[in-house]
């Protein structure tokens, strides 16, 4: 999924890529119950969701575009805006931003909530859920502060 030449067609192919990333490695983590299987996908796959969201200039500046074309044609984009690092400036990207991060990504965020919600869950992987939940939201206020731009992301995430 770094290949320069990838191009997702379809959000459901763009979703599988989260889950292979990101949502099967947090199966691997020591303590993980059966029952934490699935959730434990969703924090896995929304974490690179918002990763994917977070990285959009700097991915685009290295030859990379994670979104998917459907989505790009929806809402008036091309992979070349992305990658010219223009996507900012059209009026669609912001729809397609808030599209992931409100419809899209609250299921995935209602299942991962359910990691390791138990009682006899290891504090371990208690703890990486509420630290990775965090993290989205402060990437989520990061992108509303830049105004769904992705060259003033970093600034609003990281300041300076």
């Amino acid at each position: 999924y770094t290949r320069k030449d990838l191009e997702l067609a379809t959000l459901a192919e763009h979703d599988r890529m989260l889950a292979r990333l990101t949502g099967n490695l947090v199966l691997t983590f020591p303590w993980l119950q059966p029952r934490d299987r699935a959730a434990a996908v969703a924090l896995g796959w929304l974490d690179q969701l918002f990763n994917n969201l977070r990285d959009v200039d700097e991915d685009a500046a290295a030859g990379l575009c994670l979104l998917p074309r459907d989505l790009l044609v929806r809402h008036g984009l091309t992979r070349a805006d992305v990658l010219g690092r223009r996507a900012g400036d059209h009026l669609g990207f912001r729809p397609l931003v808030l599209f992931l991060v409100e419809q899209h990504a609250p299921p995935l965020r209602e299942l991962a909530r359910n990691f390791a919600a138990h009682a006899r869950a290891h504090p371990s992987l208690v703890a990486m859920r509420e630290w990775t939940l965090e993290r989205h939201a402060r990437i989520e206020a990061a992108l509303r502060a830049a105004r769904f731009d992705p060259r003033a992301f970093r600034t609003a995430y990281f300041g300076g």
